[in-house]
């Protein structure tokens, strides 16, 4: 617990960006954040913070083409953006011996979580926020972004996920709350299913939800 407070700038494979809050070498949350997002995002300092006090690592990074990682935003599809996320779990086996890894997800963060999971295999639990199941339309990525994201089924992802707690505002005016009712459906083993009265961004309930988000991780550890 000493190290409670240390926070140390990484810089991974591929020009990721990240930043590691040492508590213990043995478990970690990796925070995914979401497309147009960052992992200065409120949420993400906060989990930390929250983490720390109880003697959890976490590891908040941007993926390429956002905050401080290198690459270009139009490249950042969500088959890219996995990729990103299998290099920070790489990093974090290799440097502390294989601790107990969960993931937590906000929007396509959750998206990513929820896929690289299912591909995975070891990771313990799994939180996600305001995900959507799939994304049709334009949303200011452009085509390749679209197609891309078609070539994953979320749903069929979200079959192989670990013990997964799904969170969602009932107003959400990004992603309806059917997406995250679809994701609970086809989870298998243990799940959750929370609703807040909050928006996409949660810019209310943020602490309850990332209490619960840190419980359900903490206690699948």
């Amino acid at each position: 617990m000493g190290h409670s407070n240390s926070m140390e700038k990484l810089s991974l494979t591929d020009g990721i960006s990240a930043a590691l809050h040492y508590s213990s070498p043995g478990k970690f949350i990796i925070c995914c954040h979401g497309l147009y997002s960052n992992k200065e995002s409120e949420k993400y300092v906060e989990m930390a913070k929250m983490a720390a006090g109880r003697g959890i690592s976490v590891v908040r990074f941007d993926f390429r083409g956002c905050g401080e990682s290198s690459g270009n935003m139009k490249d950042s599809t969500l088959s890219n953006r996995m990729e990103d996320l299998e290099h920070v779990i790489e990093y974090v086996r290799k440097r502390f011996g294989n601790p107990k890894i969960a993931l937590f997800g906000s929007s396509l963060g959750g998206m990513v979580a929820i896929a690289v999971s299912a591909v995975d295999g070891r990771i313990s639990s799994l939180a996600v926020l305001s995900t959507p199941f799939k994304i049709e339309e334009d949303i200011g990525m452009g085509d390749d972004f679209i197609e891309d994201i078609k070539r994953h089924d979320i749903l069929k992802y979200s079959g192989n996920a670990p013990p997964i707690l799904i969170v969602h505002g009932r107003n959400d005016e990004l992603v309806p709350v059917e997406h995250a009712e679809k994701i609970y459906e086809n989870a298998p083993g243990e799940k959750d299913l929370m609703f807040f009265d909050a928006d996409h961004s949660f810019s209310v309930f943020r602490k309850e939800a990332l209490t619960a988000s840190l419980d359900w991780i903490e206690e699948h550890f």
